[in-house]
This record gives C-alpha cells, structure tokens and sequence, in this order.
C-alpha cells in the first residue's frame, strides 16, 4: 500500500501531508547529530517554474528549486536572493520510435544527431548554464566514458545521410519524401521541466533544415508517456540520469538493456542490441570497477554508434534562496535536501 504516514528518524520528523500540494516536517529534538535550528520544514508543490519564481518573488516562499535559467536568471544581481548551481549525473536527450520509420533506420537517427547544434542550444535555451552532451555521463564522472568522439553539428552530413536512406525532396517544397510518404514525424515532451519545450521548439527549426516535416505536441508528463508506452510518437525529449545510487546498472538495465526498453519506461523505445544485452549482463556479475567501467564504456560507445537516443547536454541545477537563508548546500541529485544545517537570519 501507499506509505501515508512515515515515521522519520532524521534531522527532521513528518507532521503533514497534503498529496499533491505540500508536505510538512518537524525539527527532531532527539536527533543523534546535529539538531536543525529551524523548527518546521514545509515543500510545497508547484509544477510550473513560472509560478515558484513568482511566488519566492512574492514572499510566499523562501526557495524555488530547479528553476530553468529564462527564469533564475531574473534574480542575478538582487541582493535579496542567492542563485545556485549545481551539476548534476543528468542529460537531456531524445529518444527515438525505432519500431517504426523513419527511425527504425540507423542512418536517420544520425541524421538527427548531425543535424543539432548542441553549442547553440546550450548558450541560447539555457543561457549558457549547461555543457553539450557527448553521451550519457558527463565528462569527471567516474563512469563516463570520456573517448567517445560526439556528434558535431553538420548539417550537410546529416543531408546525406537522409538522402543515402532513400528521403529525397523530390518535388522542391522543402520536406523530403521517400515513396511518395512526407518526412513527417510526432515530436512530444512535457512542460513540467520548464526548458523542455523551448528545446523543442529549436530543434524542430533545426530539423525543417534538413527536410523533416516536424509537428510539436506538448502534453503534461502523465498524457505524454502514455503516449510513449502506447507507442504513439515518433521522437519523445526528456531528461535521464542517475539519482539516489551513484551506480549505472539501474538505468542502464532500464534504459539499455533489451528487458527495459520493450515498451514502458524510459531511454531507448523498442531497441535491441544483444551485444549490449551481454555487456550489462556481465557488468552485474563483475565487481572489479575497473573491469565493470570497460563494459559500461562499450555500451556507451555502442549506443552513441547506433543511436537510439541523441544526447543533447548536461543538467546544471538551479535553486534560487532568499539572501537572509544560510547554510543551505545543493545536493548533486534532485531528490536529497539536507537542511540540518540551514539557518535564518
């Protein structure tokens, strides 16, 4: 059943739940470590970025977490407020319907990666608040893969590779057709990370200019993956990564691994590769790091070669504090927050 009334042994102790709206916690006065000088604790839920920047500047709240860069970048410079920054093990990315054409073919599903500017999109949707992506990890973190040699932007690599898979613009409109069928394709994401969709919106200019027909749908998180465990999309952006277990077995079975990719979930959609199945297969039973880090190298390499998926950049997160909050320290996932130490003046 669902937990509705947890206990709390921590620096601080459940009082309050309201789903879906806010939940409140208690200092612990019986701590065994350091007891927290605030007394209570209250997270409120708020899905729209726009409204946490509202309301912090309204007063209502004391801190806005994970607020895209369009929006904190309002509060550089005001003495009231801190701004934040903390990267994290987590890369935005597409994923691509290979079961179905255009991207049940290899050489599209490069094209798609020739064909963004990773650079770009970086300085201009995220402010320059981010790294381009390469592969799954980001470059210093222990299971990356740092010889990957990444796509660049090359539009007219890209060309040839639509071309060479039989998409033509035959008749001059601008879009390619490959046996009389428009390069047509559903590209869906969810606005509850904010920066989502302004991704979108410049890759499907990135993709008109190299013949994709390219129709946007943005639907909240619970619609669109439906319509991605339903098979009901031709490209689907989101963002993946590593939270509470700094290990890479866990999404790389969900993500890469034939058992998690046949339908529900996340990463690769439909995808195969059995050389992959054996890597992580034998990554599971292997407890030498250095050893397992070769195997999850080559999956990485495998899975940039044969791309399922197109990596786009690196999540740097931003919380934005009132100036009189101190001690608060970002954790390098989005799901601890350590308080214990936070004091205000």
């Amino acid at each position: 059943g669902d937990v509705i009334q947890p206990i709390g042994t921590g620096p601080f102790m459940y009082e309050s739940w309201k789903p879906k709206e806010e939940i409140s916690v208690i200092r612990n006065p019986d701590y065994y470590g350091t007891v927290p000088t605030i007394e209570r604790v209250t997270y409120r839920i708020v899905p729209e970025a726009v409204t946490r920047g509202l309301m912090l500047r309204g007063g209502d709240i004391q801190s806005a977490m994970i607020l895209p860069p369009h929006i904190s970048s309002g509060f550089v410079g005001n003495n009231d407020y801190q701004v934040l920054e903390q990267p994290i093990p987590r890369v935005r990315m597409v994923a691509f319907n290979t079961e179905r054409a255009p991207f049940d073919d290899k050489r599209v599903r490069q094209a798609f990666n020739y064909a963004i500017d990773r650079d770009a999109i970086v300085n201009s949707v995220l402010e320059g608040v981010g790294s381009p992506a390469g592969g799954l990890f980001p470059d210093g973190f222990y299971w990356a893969n740092e010889n990957i040699k990444p796509y660049t932007y090359n539009p007219q690599k890209a060309k040839e590779l639509l071309t060479d898979a039989g998409w033509m613009d035959s008749n001059g409109d601008g879009f390619r057709e490959r046996d009389g069928t428009r390069l047509k394709v559903v590209f869906t994401t969810y606005p509850e990370r904010a920066e989502l969709p302004p991704h979108a919106e410049v890759i499907q200019q990135y993709l008109k200019a190299i013949g994709f027909d390219v129709e946007l749908k943005v639907l909240n998180v619970d619609a669109s993956n439906k319509l991605r465990n339903d098979g009901n999309f031709d490209i689907f952006l989101m963002g993946r990564g590593l939270l509470f277990i700094p290990d890479p077995d866990s999404i790389m079975m969900t993500d890469y691994h034939s058992s998690g990719t046949s339908g529900d979930g996340w990463g690769a959609y439909r995808w195969q590769n059995d050389r992959v199945d054996a890597l992580i297969e034998e990554a599971q039973v292997t407890s030498d790091p250095a050893k397992r880090k070769a195997l999850y190298d080559e999956v990485q390499a495998i899975v940039v070669d044969e791309a399922p998926v197109a990596y786009l950049n690196y999540y740097v997160n931003i919380d934005v504090i009132r100036s009189n909050i101190h001690g608060y320290k970002m954790h390098p996932t989005e799901q601890c927050f350590h308080l214990e130490n936070v004091y205000i003046t």
